[in-house]
């Protein structure tokens, strides 16, 4: 999808997401506890567990209600971070281009080592990408400007590497 609609969706889902929630109070509604419960429970039957689907939804909840409550806290958690923390900006891949300087801030080198170290310190030009980068983008009044150091570093080959 389009980054406009996705983000529309994105902004959408969190906010029902926080209903769901509750009031930010921290609690986890019984709600998605159950769904939650129910969903173990059509695993535990799928692989062989024998009983009604009710008796071991409620034995699931009584001997793991507490770990099922964690692990809901923790995703929604990670999903609030995530999408409302870590992830507030676009994020945009990139690749090194051959023939370009090193640059420590957005590359890595694929090889590093003693003949690395050799290439005159990052002044060495890149023979190419071996792996993409990721670079957080802000938009500011509708241009987009390149946020640095990169999140992830695209790893290089330069052409010192492979020269004999």
């Amino acid at each position: 999808e389009p980054q406009a609609v996705a983000g529309k969706w994105r902004a959408l889902s969190r906010t029902y997401i926080r209903r769901l929630r509750g009031m930010n109070d921290g609690s986890i509604p019984e709600m998605l506890l159950d769904m939650l419960s129910g969903v173990v429970a059509d695993i535990l039957i799928v692989c062989g567990a024998i009983g009604a689907r009710e008796d071991i939804v409620q034995l699931i909840m009584q001997k793991h209600k507490k770990a099922l409550r964690n692990v809901l806290t923790l995703a929604i958690d990670f999903q609030r971070k995530a999408g409302e923390g870590v992830i507030s900006c676009e994020l945009a891949v990139f690749a090194a281009e051959p023939g370009a300087a090193f640059e420590p801030s957005l590359m890595q080198e694929t090889q590093a080592g003693a003949k690395t170290s050799l290439c005159g310190n990052g002044t060495a030009p890149i023979l190419c990408a071996t792996r993409l980068g990721l670079m957080a983008e802000e938009t500011d009044d509708g241009t987009v400007l390149r946020g640095e150091p990169a999140v992830v570093k695209a790893k290089v080959l330069l052409k010192c590497e492979v020269e004999l």
